[in-house]
């Protein structure tokens, strides 16, 4: 079994009503859902800094262009004149 330990945290009655429904509509606890939320947002956050640190090594290897140079592109390909 994962060990656990004890977090508080405070929410505003309209949440807490809110998030007591979804837990009786889905029959989890209200602890199951604020799991399932917070595991969410840590794997969305280890996405976005993998994204962020891809970019950077990305840059740093001059595998990038100028964003002028990419919107000209950009601009030549879907906007031409006529």
């Amino acid at each position: 079994m994962t060990q656990t330990v004890p977090v508080s945290i405070r929410l505003t009655p309209e949440k807490a009503s809110l998030l007591d429904e979804m837990a009786k509509q889905g029959e989890r606890s209200r602890n199951n859902l604020i799991n399932l939320a917070i595991d969410t947002y840590l794997e969305m956050h280890e996405a976005w800094v993998d994204g962020i640190e891809a970019a950077i090594r990305q840059d740093d290897s001059g595998l990038t262009f100028p964003a002028d140079e990419v919107f000209q592109r950009v601009r030549g390909r879907f906007w031409k004149s006529n």
